[in-house]
């Protein structure tokens, strides 16, 4: 962000892409930002003990990636443990509450935004009225690599963890009669801003256009 928005201008501020499904896009990061990949480091993950270990030492992953970080992505922050410990949700449950815990403290003490994408909804969760999307993102870069087991995600076990830490939970849905076809930039979505603990539940989906 420029500095008149709070944020710290181009060139001394850097994203830290966590990639749990392989959904990160250049094409589409470019098209977000020019020149966006310049700041933006990419960590590939693929389970649940390498999500935890990176976690655990992201002062060592600011220092290798140079300069300050302003943002944290984790896409998607549910499936290592749920690729991991497939039937054992006790264990899931258990590490992601600590991975919660570390993200909660990066937040706070390197004073920088986080953003979780999950498609686990959380079964305490209110959703938006007439709402039938089981699965959320926060972007449009695409999850065409997801394996099929997410099909049987254990919504109501592994969402109420991630929804607890959320100060603002964003709900997106494709929009009536778009396509299947795995998400892009561009299409027809309804978002909605859904409430956490401290804020209310917003008035159900809005329209909007990639």
């Amino acid at each position: 962000l420029p500095p008149e928005l709070g944020g710290g201008g181009a060139g001394t501020m850097r994203a830290v892409y966590v990639d749990c499904v392989g959904a990160f896009s250049a094409t589409a990061a470019e098209r977000l930002c020019q020149d966006a990949l310049d700041k933006i480091s990419v960590f590939r993950i693929y389970a649940a003990h390498e999500l935890i270990a990176l976690l655990s030492s992201f002062d060592s992953v600011c220092r290798v990636v140079g300069g300050s970080v302003g943002l944290l992505v984790v896409n998607t922050v549910s499936w290592p443990f749920l690729a991991s410990f497939p039937d054992n949700i006790m264990r899931r449950q258990t590490l992601q509450a600590a991975a919660a815990a570390l993200i909660s403290q990066i937040a706070s003490k390197h004073n920088i935004a986080v953003v979780i994408v999950s498609q686990a909804k959380a079964a305490s969760s209110r959703q938006p009225p007439h709402s039938n999307a089981d699965r959320s993102s926060s972007s449009g870069t695409g999850n065409s690599n997801m394996p099929a087991a997410a099909s049987r995600w254990p919504a109501s076990m592994d969402g109420d963890i991630w929804s607890r830490i959320s100060t603002h939970r964003i709900a997106l849905r494709r929009g009536t009669g778009s396509s299947t076809q795995p998400a892009s930039l561009g299409g027809s979505y309804d978002v909605a801003l859904c409430g956490s603990s401290e804020y209310p539940v917003s008035q159900g989906y809005i329209p909007i256009n990639g």
